[in-house]
């Protein structure tokens, strides 16, 4: 990657710069890592800290992918890992015990989530560090996401109650929620508390914090979100995951937090598992 960030001059000083970091020229505000100056990133955790030259006259044109493989390859190494996690596990469960254990596939499926989960954010924790803060907590950001979440709920039954006319299907099923997780804490806890977690660190911790380093924020929040839809594995409501993720990617883009997307995504889908308890 660092070979590759001289070869198209993206590691080039440029003049009249100021960097956008905390502590100075010296040291990365994400990871504390000491700053190459030659360089517009810092070389351990790839975070940029003063302004990229993306393309110069003398350079060959980069487009996207090229960019993404050259300075966030990371991103595309954990999606595949946990494309792979969500589906082999639940293979086999399935195999071996049959789709009418519905239940117990999901619980592996979410326990494998949880322990991938924990091994990327050690392996990858100074990625990470900034974005936990807890001083980050108290964005207003997260006001703002908060204020814009009754407007989404309405949007996800809205969107799926037109779905369910169109296609005569329950995408939202109150069986399937109270089949898998008989009470309601377990609900809470597995559909809520630990998936806003866990996607929150994989997605917008992980995926997305690199293709920043690779892609204009909005390229990167449209991806990460694409690819958020993607693992969920429902087409019926792939277009509304894509806002769901491009709501979340919002709010750790404003904030330079993972915090008001964990809270906002639990809060989202702990509206979501109340509503239809309530109406089963």
């Amino acid at each position: 990657m660092i070979e590759a960030g001289r070869q198209w001059g993206y590691g080039a000083p440029v003049d009249n710069e100021v960097p956008a970091v905390s502590q100075g020229w010296t040291h990365c505000s994400y990871c504390s890592s000491a700053l190459d100056p030659s360089y517009t990133f810092c070389l351990r955790c790839a975070q940029p800290y003063k302004p990229a030259v993306r393309i110069l006259p003398s350079k060959p044109y980069m487009d996207d992918e090229v960019r993404i493989r050259a300075f966030a390859p990371q991103a595309i190494q954990i999606f595949l890992w946990i494309l792979a996690i969500l589906v082999v596990p639940g293979t086999v469960a399935s195999a071996l015990l049959g789709r009418d254990n519905l239940a117990i596939i999901q619980l592996v499926v979410q326990l494998a989530l949880i322990a991938a989960t924990i091994i990327f954010a050690c392996i990858h924790s100074h990625a990470l560090v900034s974005q936990l803060d807890v001083r980050k907590i108290f964005s207003p950001y997260l006001a703002i996401g908060l204020l814009l979440l009754p407007f989404l709920l309405v949007t996800n039954f809205a969107y799926h109650g037109i779905i369910e006319g169109l296609f005569g299907e329950e995408v939202i099923d109150p069986d399937r929620f109270e089949n898998i997780f008989p009470s309601l804490a377990g609900m809470i806890l597995f559909i809520c508390i630990l998936p806003g977690i866990t996607e929150e660190i994989v997605f917008r911790g992980l995926v997305q914090h690199w293709l920043h380093v690779a892609l204009t924020p909005v390229k990167a929040i449209l991806l990460t979100s694409a690819l958020f839809s993607l693992v969920h594995f429902s087409f019926l409501s792939a277009p509304y995951l894509l806002l769901v993720g491009m709501y979340l990617g919002w709010l750790r883009w404003k904030s330079d937090s993972l915090y008001p997307p964990i809270i906002a995504h639990t809060l989202h889908n702990l509206a979501v598992i109340l509503v239809v308890h309530h109406l089963d």
